[in-house]
């Protein structure tokens, strides 16, 4: 959505950078810098004010895609001109199914700036009026926002050298010189691939354990594994991180009627009854989760799971698990935490303002989509670029102000001519299709499209349109070979381990002869990758979403892990949607007649029925009353959340929170209750620590203390 009218102090630059580039491209062969400071409203004054304005108006210009060539001239001092072959954005005939795809890759991102990258590359590349309405139910991906992923993103594109501060998994501090490759979301979580210019090898940096704002480093040639070689995969990174190799089978007992979310991970075992750690227990064999996994899996249940006798390490590695938490709450909280507690402030929340880039760029797509079809009507403006029929009309009768500078070319500005409908703009001949896109917003792009490839669809054409339209838009706008096993997209298997500052495997071959080490690869690796993270069944996901579309009843089981039961439902499905790595069915609950929100990794054996029903008043106020409840709370709570799970903290909305020394992020969070607390503490074997109230410490020490006494009975048994 686009801001409202801007003040003054915006427009004074949007329409100043507007005007650098009509006097380009309007001299054919270039403007000098004096001509430019002479003719240009603005740069009149002192020389440091000069450099300052004209340095940032070649930035925007920059970060608009458009590429400015200095050279000499027949005079002493050289003059810019714009690269006319570079420009403009040539015309892709995308065909249905691709152009599906590529409305769905602009719905993909919930994060401010990427979807408004995305969306505005969608809006040029894709008329409205071709292409038809967008699946109200396809999932859509809400990656975290994340501090200086932006910044990185730029770098990864440009293959550029970044430094920066970084806590790694152990809570050691250290400066980082690194390459950057690319910027992968998984599981929720972005993380950066390079070269780490110190440690000679491929890492991958989790991005909310950089301390500080990256900044420019200098490449050191001699590095020549620094660029990503030919059998580079971020698929490989990607499973690598998220645990995906082949995993070993574990025999689990759960209590009766306990441990949904083993009972939903893992099949009945056979198991002998004189082998249960008490009566009436059940065997269950489930898939080893990676690194952690395990013990965060059957350390949240706190005895309620326990690893068969016969697993004597995994009883081992769960009995340590909660012995460090037992230790982080003996007595009370440490007096330095105390004292940190009282200095906990609301967490600041980033809030989107309308730029000078933004309105440059609306305002230049807008002139070029109406020169390049010969006049567009009022409701594609509108579509393309997302603005309401008030906001169309402000940039409209702002456009008017933009042009070549009245100064020396009176009567040069921007005519704005509307025919019923239709509008056109005058005297804006030289500026006669959109600004190609820029490289980030393309990998952007890109990245979207591969993230719809792996989502499930009801119509098979759509993943394969996907692929196809990203490997076009690489070959016709980025001018890139067809990538053949380079991208994301590719399968594959790494032997790495630890979840960040890992080699991200295999190495890299050396750079190609006569390359040089200090310009980017021409290697088509994504420079931004997604993958659709979620942890549900893609064939349940696929049942659910014909459901919705079909609106028809849904006979489901449930295994809810709040309150750790089971039961079967039956429902009237409104709206499958996305939030973090979670996917979410929204519904009218026949049984409980109430609207409901249910996770999907938690449905098993959906059915359709042969009944339909008709949308009516309580189905339109599912979607919005039937979000998971994250506000729903009936105790306040300071958590210590380690380092190495900071940003865990923000699944739970902090109210206040504080930074310790250590990296350590205090937070005073509402939980539903008080079993939340002790399953975040079981979980995370003591990177979660309850500080205050004193009563639910005490409790949380006492379910520990009860685990671990079932666990040493179950393993004496």
């Amino acid at each position: 959505m686009a801001a409202a009218v801007p003040s003054r102090s915006l427009l004074d630059p949007v329409e100043r950078v507007i005007s650098v580039l009509c006097l380009l491209l309007y001299h054919e062969r270039g403007r000098s810098r004096s001509q430019l400071r002479r003719e240009v409203e603005g740069y009149q004054g002192d020389d440091e004010s000069f450099e300052k304005l004209f340095a940032w108006d070649r930035r925007v210009l920059s970060e608009l895609g458009v590429r400015l060539i200095e050279q000499q001239s027949d005079d002493e001092e050289p003059v810019l001109r714009v690269d006319h072959d570079a420009l403009t954005l040539p015309r892709i005939d995308f065909d249905e199914p691709e152009r599906r795809a590529l409305e769905l890759a602009a719905t993909v991102w919930d994060d401010d700036a990427l979807r408004r990258d995305v969306s505005r590359a969608v809006g040029l590349l894709v008329a409205p009026s071709s292409a038809p309405t967008q699946q109200a139910v396809m999932p859509r991906v809400v990656p975290r926002s994340t501090p200086r992923l932006d910044t990185l993103m730029a770098a990864a594109v440009e293959r550029r050298w970044v430094g920066f501060d970084y806590r790694d998994a152990r809570g050691a501090l250290s400066r980082r010189r690194v390459r950057a490759w690319a910027t992968v979301r998984v599981s929720g979580q972005w993380y950066l691939v390079g070269w780490d210019a110190d440690r000679h090898d491929s890492r991958t940096f989790r991005l909310s354990r950089i301390e500080t704002d990256p900044r420019p480093e200098q490449g050191d040639p001699a590095e020549q594994m620094s660029l990503p070689g030919p059998d580079f995969s971020l698929r490989e990174v990607h499973d690598r991180l998220r645990g995906e190799e082949e995993a070993d089978t574990l025999r689990v007992w759960v209590q009766p009627g306990r441990a949904q979310s083993v009972r939903v991970a893992g099949v009945p075992a056979p198991g002998a009854e004189d082998e249960a750690p008490a009566p009436g227990w059940e065997a269950y064999e489930i898939p080893v989760p990676a690194h952690d996994g395990l013990e965060e899996m059957l350390g949240e249940l706190l005895g309620r799971a326990l690893p068969d006798a016969q697993a004597s390490s995994a009883r081992q590695r769960l009995g340590r698990w909660w012995e460090q938490a037992r230790r982080v709450h003996a007595g009370s909280p440490d007096e330095a935490v105390l004292r940190a507690v009282e200095q906990m402030r609301p967490p600041k929340r980033g809030r989107r303002r309308s730029s000078a880039l933004d309105w440059a760029a609306r305002f230049l797509d807008i002139v070029g989509i109406a020169n390049r079809e010969g006049g567009v009507t009022r409701a594609e403006l509108r579509e393309r670029f997302g603005l309401s029929e008030a906001e169309l009309t402000t940039h409209l009768q702002l456009l008017r102000f933009c042009g070549l500078p009245e100064r020396y070319y009176a009567g040069w500005l921007f005519e704005v001519v509307e025919d019923g409908d239709v509008v056109r703009i005058e005297q804006a001949e030289d500026i006669d299709a959109p600004l190609r896109l820029t490289r980030p917003e393309a990998h952007r792009l890109i990245a979207g499209l591969a993230t719809v490839e792996q989502m499930p669809h009801h119509d098979p054409r759509l993943g394969p349109a996907a692929r196809r339209a990203a490997d076009r838009i690489r070959v016709e706008l980025l001018g890139e070979d067809a990538p053949v096993g380079t991208s994301a997209h590719q399968g594959g298997n790494d032997s790495g381990t630890g979840h960040d500052e890992t080699a991200a495997s295999p190495a890299p071959a050396p750079v190609r002869a006569g390359s040089d080490a200090a310009e980017p690869s021409t290697e088509s690796v994504a420079a931004v990758a997604t993958f659709w993270d979620v942890r549900a069944d893609p064939d349940v996901v696929r049942v659910l979403d014909q459901a919705v579309r079909d609106r028809r009843v849904l006979s489901v089981s449930y295994h809810s892990v709040h309150g750790d039961r089971h039961s079967t439902r039956v429902l009237e499905p409104v709206e499958l949607f996305q939030e973090g790595p979670r996917l979410y069915l929204s519904a009218w609950c026949r049984v409980t007649e109430q609207a409901r929100t249910f996770r999907v990794d938690r449905i098993t054996r959906p059915e359709a029925t042969d009944e339909t029903f008709s949308p009516g008043r309580r189905h339109a106020a599912v979607a919005t009353t039937a979000r998971p409840d994250h506000k729903r709370t009936e105790l306040t709570a300071v958590l210590r959340f380690a380092h190495r799970i900071a940003d865990l903290a923000d699944e739970y909305g902090p109210v206040t929170q504080a930074r310790l020394e250590d990296g350590s992020r205090l937070v005073e969070v509402g939980l539903v209750d008080a079993a939340v607390a002790h399953g975040l503490v079981g979980a995370h074997g003591g990177d979660v620590e309850v500080i205050l109230p004193a009563a639910l410490r005490v409790q949380t020490r006492e379910r520990i203390d009860a685990a671990l006494t079932a666990l040493a009975d179950a393993s004496a048994g």
